[in-house]
């Protein structure tokens, strides 16, 4: 297999155990960067560990990859991991999921995604709602309307 920037990237051969493998640590920089075909890639090679690697928390504080995607506002980045198997529903220590970094991002097509897989709109996270962390609480409706549409548009997609 071809090295990614000098990784390999089968992970029928990385490393397992301890700190992040070659290969995790290549898909967290995918992820970091918003390459989705570098993510998808490796997610597709990765087989039947692929959903354990999605899900896989990056540090103590319980940030996932599905986190990180979220935050960025990386929309197709997160359809991958979620098609790969991170939960939409990972929680980090305080709570937060994937959903609430979406919202605190401001990011509706993201939120809509996730709530098109089953993110759920009522988490607490720290005392907050997903929504309760918009940047701004004088666009709550049209966030709510423009998450609609892209949970809608993602149904659509899905089915």
């Amino acid at each position: 297999m071809k090295p990614l920037n000098g990784v390999d990237v089968d992970l029928a051969t990385a490393p397992t155990g301890g700190p992040l493998s070659e290969a995790a640590a290549a898909l967290e920089e995918a992820v970091r960067t918003g390459d989705v075909d570098t993510v998808s890639m490796i997610l597709g090679k990765a087989g039947a560990q692929a959903g354990s690697l999605a899900r896989t928390a990056l540090d103590a504080e319980g940030t996932t990859l599905l986190h990180m995607a979220a935050e960025a506002g990386k929309a197709e980045t997160v359809r991958a991991l979620v098609k790969a198997g991170a939960s939409v529903a990972a929680a980090d220590v305080d709570g937060a999921t994937p959903l609430h970094c979406a919202c605190a991002a401001g990011d509706a097509e993201v939120a809509g995604v996730l709530v098109a897989h089953g993110a759920d709109m009522t988490a607490v996270s720290s005392g907050e709602t997903p929504v309760q962390l918009l940047p701004s609480s004088d666009d709550v409706a049209a966030f709510r309307a423009a998450m609609d549409e892209a949970r809608t548009a993602e149904v659509a997609r899905k089915a």
